[in-house]
């Protein structure tokens, strides 16, 4: 599997989400959450849709999305990541 298209070895093919391992950077698997799914999901919509109106596919995904940590005291933090970043 493309980790940026998510295109399988088979024409027309793509995975998403739990279907999906990449590999990072660092070497360690991109972590199974779903914003990574929703996120994959949007790049092969998009992929499929210039496939079929016979324009170029141009979406790619890259491993970016928000992550949340408790801080204490009734607090969190957001953390945008970039897990493919080198």
């Amino acid at each position: 599997m493309d980790p940026r298209t998510l295109a399988t070895p088979f024409e027309g093919v793509y995975a998403v989400g739990d279907a999906t391992v990449i590999t990072l950077a660092h070497s360690m698997p991109l972590p199974k959450a779903g914003l990574f799914a929703e996120a994959e999901g949007y790049v092969v919509a998009e992929r499929i849709a210039a496939d079929l109106t016979g324009q170029e596919p141009a979406a790619t995904f890259d491993a970016a999305g928000p992550c949340y940590a408790e801080t204490g005291a009734g607090q969190a933090a957001e953390i945008q990541a970039h897990l493919d970043a080198d």
